[in-house]
């Protein structure tokens, strides 16, 4: 079963368009690696899709959690359902947490949910 997690996300990663939305900000992990974007969709179901924004956990931007909330989702590309911005219900800005997303993409959409 790991392994094919392990796959499917591989997969995933690889088959990633290389045309997205533009944006603005912190967005990537600079030059260390990162997994990238990664739509996890167990049902299909556009209530329980979440994204994983892996800009570098350890030595970059961090690891940015969504769901999607927006309504603007095909399925099964992350590159194109997730619109990053705004700042989290979940965790609100503060001066000390500070997690107001400092990624935002440029679409007409407003931005998916920022979990933390």
């Amino acid at each position: 079963m790991h392994k094919m997690f392990s796959l499917a996300l591989l997969t995933a990663t690889m088959m990633m368009p290389f045309v997205a939305h533009a944006s603005e900000g912190a967005c990537n992990s600079g030059d260390a690696l990162s997994l990238g974007e990664i739509e996890i969709s167990p049902t299909g179901d556009p209530g329980a899709t979440f994204y994983l924004d892996d800009r570098n956990a350890v030595l970059g931007n961090g690891l940015w959690t969504y769901q999607e909330s927006n309504g603007d989702f095909t399925g099964g590309n992350a590159a194109v359902d997730l619109q990053r911005g705004g700042s989290s219900p979940y965790v609100p800005s503060t001066p000390v947490t500070n997690e107001t997303e400092v990624c935002v993409d440029t679409h007409d959409e407003a931005p998916d949910t920022l979990i933390m």
